[in-house]
This record gives C-alpha cells, structure tokens and sequence, in this order.
C-alpha cells in the first residue's frame, strides 16, 4: 500500500457501521458486544460481568497517541530513521492523524454497541483508529507493512479491532 492509497481509504471508510456483525475468518475473533467489560454496571450478576474468557485474556490495542506500538516497539521508527526517512514520517503522521480525525468526525456511526452500562467506549474506538492510522503510515514509510495496515482494512468494512489474545489473534466487534 501506498501513502496515498491509504490517504483514499482514510476518506471513504464508514467508521464502525458493522459493529457486532464480523464473520469468524482465521487469525481473528468476533465478538457481537462489549458486555463482558460490563463487570462494574450494577445490576449484572457475576455471571454476566467477569467470566468470559476472552475479556480475561485480551489486551486492549492501543487507544492513546502515547501508547506504545504493542506490535513493533520502537523498530519501526528506529528503521525509519535509518532509512532517513524520520522526517517525512513525523509531517505523515500529523497530516494522516488530521485526515483521520476529520473522517472520523463526517463518517462515524454511532453505535449503541459502543455503550455498556456506565460506560462508552466510543472514544476509545476512536482513538484505536488513530492509532492504527498513524502506525500504518509508520509501516508504509518504514517498508514493512504489516499488522497495522492490515486492520485499515478491518476499519474500512465498519469492525473495529479492539485487542488481541496471547494467540496473536485479534478480537473484533
């Protein structure tokens, strides 16, 4: 993938229009909602709140700017640098991170899947998707695509690919 193809899909994905709907493909788990990170709504029996076991096992995929890269560390930058391509990769990200936003904000679903009990994680759907966009132009200028540019396709059919398993597969609503 290029820049500029991923520029494209960046435009027209429907963020989030398929939410609970993701068919069972190798290498990927689908859950239909978040009602197993429900366990501090009242109301919900122990049962219902804390014994699912992918809830246990998964690790959220980065939902802050700030988070490390769980996939890479910090290779990839290390290689960009390398490549002398480090500062082409800080303008990429500002301007793929501000492309992003502005999509997200015209072409966002809003799903009641994002609301369990007390909590909405829409914001932190949208702040995955941040993240996978900017590790994506990360990987695209590094010359190894791979993991992130991988989920932009996830994104694009409306899934968001909210963690992964110590199998290395990802969980998907």
């Amino acid at each position: 993938m290029r820049l500029e193809e991923l520029k494209q899909r960046i435009e027209t994905v429907r963020w989030f229009s398929s939410l609970g709907t993701f068919p069972p493909r190798e290498g990927f788990v689908p859950i239909r909602d978040l009602q197993a990170w429900a366990d501090a709504v009242p109301g919900l029996t122990e049962e219902a709140a804390g014994e699912d076991p992918i809830a246990d096992e998964m690790d959220w995929l980065p939902s802050s700017q700030s988070q490390e890269d769980p996939v890479h560390g910090n290779s990839l930058a290390q290689l960009a640098k390398k490549l002398g391509v480090e500062d082409r990769l800080k303008k990429a990200r500002v301007e793929f991170f501000k492309a992003a936003l502005d999509s997200l904000g015209k072409q966002m679903t809003p799903s009641p899947l994002f609301v369990v009990g007390p909590h909405d994680f829409s914001e932190a759907a949208k702040g995955a998707a941040l993240f996978a966009v900017r590790m994506s132009v990360t990987e695209i200028l590094a010359g190894k695509e791979g993991f992130w540019c991988s989920l932009i396709s996830l994104y694009e059919e409306g899934f968001w690919p909210c963690g992964t398993l110590s199998s290395g597969q990802v969980v998907v609503l």
